[in-house]
């Protein structure tokens, strides 16, 4: 059922493969696979009303695509007009930005070897990572604020001065000069590894296939043929980003082992939620919550103790679930919208996400070159890519995070945009 609304999707999405509806079947797709061919060795049970939920869901989800694609038109085989110029990035900027990236990373650092000191680490800085781990994971304590937002500095940086390579790869052809502006990416590499949930690894990965394939279909239209490359151009991406994903998991003691090879791994972290949605919505009682939105909302109600209001404590992290071999505490994003807003508001949230991110795309698909638009786009874009793991729209984007990432954004792009136009005027 799966693969036919993939299917679906592909169709009405004119072959576009980054379109929202095509990804986030993919994603529910991806896990089923992986789950099903661990069923034997995790014994779990799979009920055919769990089955209708998530076809449902993405139905609900591709009529919301459907209603954006017919309110914001655009032709996806239509080639559009080359940008004027490549976006030269002065090398001194990229220094200077690298440095300080670096300087933030170090002072990120130290916060870090402190709260693991304070909890209990004495064994120096090669314990600090898996202490800090399992602090977070048993919710026993959070990481400093200052950690997240100087991530998140950097994560803007990163990702601009990606954007910058790509658009001119993309659109003008590899240039040597243009290489330089990776390092504050490769730079950035100590902030992913601090922040011990590996997830930056892959926000990394998804940004760059998004800005490279994104523009690539600007420049060249969608087809059959344009998509096997692109195709092909993930799956590198994604064998860099399991490499780094494997290598940062043995500094939290989460490596590979005789007992947890690559395949048991990855089907860990991207199947087992499948099966733990199951149990979720089959037999596995919760207690009911008095406030709406303790799961989802987590933004929001961090805020409002902020500012000294008696609302409950929450936290990202779900209870466990255990099979056979397995355990995990993702539950897909729909557990999240179910437990919090029932059926209907779960129906109704789907519904409008499929609505905003698809009309959000095909207005990017219109403007040539991207811009900023498109670094927007692509740094929001998680909840559809996470849609068949956990959600990733009401706990992240519904948050303060997504204000300074406009405000750290738009900085580096400021900057940016008037180094290049300085630039071309003295090369003139």
């Amino acid at each position: 059922m799966l693969i036919c609304i993939l299917v679906i999707a592909y169709v009405a999405s004119d072959q576009d493969i980054f379109s929202p509806w095509i990804i986030a079947t993919a994603s529910f797709l991806n896990s089923s696979v992986l789950a099903m061919l661990n069923r034997d060795y995790w014994q779990y049970d799979f009920h055919v009303s769990t089955c209708l939920v998530i076809v449902v869901a993405l139905l609900l989800f591709g009529a919301g695509a459907m209603i954006a694609g017919w309110a914001v038109k655009r032709d996806a085989g239509t080639v559009c007009e080359k940008p004027s110029r490549p976006l030269a990035m002065p090398a001194g900027l990229i220094m200077a930005v690298s440095v300080v990236i670096l300087l933030l990373a170090a002072v990120s650092f130290q916060d870090s070897y402190h709260l693991s000191v304070f909890y209990g680490n004495t064994d120096g800085y090669g314990n600090m990572l898996p202490t800090v781990r399992r602090l977070l994971e048993s919710k026993e304590a959070v990481l400093p604020r200052g950690v997240a937002y100087r991530n998140l500095i950097s994560l803007t940086a990163a990702v601009f001065f990606m954007y910058t390579y790509l658009h001119d790869m993309v659109w003008f052809g590899w240039r040597r000069a243009s290489c330089l502006c990776l390092l504050p990416t490769l730079v950035y590499i100590p902030h992913a590894v601090l922040s011990t949930a590996r997830g930056d690894f892959l926000t990394v990965t998804v940004v760059a296939i998004l800005l490279a394939g994104i523009q690539y279909q600007i420049k060249n239209g969608c087809s059959g043929r344009n998509n096997l490359r692109l195709l092909g151009g993930m799956m590198a991406a994604f064998v860099l980003f399991f490499s780094a994903f494997f290598a940062a998991g043995s500094l939290t003691w989460k490596g590979l082992t005789e007992t947890r090879g690559p395949f048991r791994i990855i089907s860990h972290y991207t199947g087992a939620q499948i099966p733990a949605f199951d149990a979720y919505l089959n037999g596995r009682a919760y207690p009911e919550d008095e406030w709406i939105g303790t799961h989802s909302l987590i933004g929001p109600y961090s805020n409002m103790r902020a500012l000294g209001m008696e609302v409950p404590e929450t936290s990202i992290f779900l209870e466990f679930t255990a099979f056979e071999n397995v355990d995990t505490n993702v539950y897909t994003s729909l557990r999240r919208y179910i437990q919090d807003y029932g059926f209907v508001g779960m129906g109704l949230i789907v519904f409008l996400l499929g609505l905003i991110y698809t009309t959000a795309y095909n207005l990017v698909r219109k403007r040539a070159g991207g811009g900023f638009a498109l670094l927007m786009y692509v740094m929001f874009s998680w909840p559809f890519f996470m849609f068949g793991h956990d959600d990733l729209f009401m706990t992240t984007v519904l948050s303060a995070r997504t204000i300074y990432i406009l405000i750290s954004m738009g900085f580096f792009y400021w900057i940016g945009m008037r180094c290049c136009k300085h630039n071309e005027e003295g090369a003139k």
